[in-house]
């Protein structure tokens, strides 16, 4: 088994095969680094975790939205936060 970083989790995760299998593919035939999946779930991460967060509190403060407005203001908060430099 491979060392992992400190500070990092290997993790098993559940995908729907063809999308995930034509990624795989076209990321190798574009010659990005084996690892590129990895890095890029991994920055993917903490803007899930500031969406939950921002939904948790707007379900705590009863902020009532349609699920259009609660879908532009999470995909707006994950923009924000993938585009924040690491």
């Amino acid at each position: 088994m491979a060392n992992i970083a400190k500070g990092k989790k290997r993790v098993l995760i559940t995908v729907t095969a063809e999308p995930w299998e034509r990624l795989q593919a076209k990321a190798k035939s574009a010659g990005l680094p084996q690892n590129w999946l990895s890095t890029e779930i991994d920055r993917f991460v903490p803007g899930l975790l500031a969406v939950v967060e921002q939904a948790e509190k707007d379900a705590l403060d009863r902020r009532e939205m349609t699920e259009a407005e609660a879908m532009a203001r999470y995909a707006e908060l994950m923009t924000q936060q993938m585009m924040k430099k690491e």
